[in-house]
């Protein structure tokens, strides 16, 4: 695990949103994207719910964020 890629899951946990996560981490949309997808493979977990505008934890996302924010 990576903790550029675990900076980038806390960043759109708390946002709620990639676009907005990307911009306070100041990188491209589809960077992150690609940042948190190479995550979630790694770890073979899916880490968010997404819809067409909306992202949310899954009960893993949820998980490992409580333990992240010990």
């Amino acid at each position: 695990m990576e903790s550029k890629q675990l900076k980038h899951f806390l960043a759109v946990a708390e946002h709620g949103n990639i676009t907005h996560a990307a911009k306070a981490l100041h990188i491209a949309q589809p960077a992150l994207s690609i940042s948190i997808k190479k995550f979630e493979q790694s770890l073979g977990v899916t880490l968010f719910r997404r819809d067409d505008k909306k992202i949310s934890l899954t009960k893993e996302g949820e998980t490992l964020f409580v333990h992240t924010k010990r």
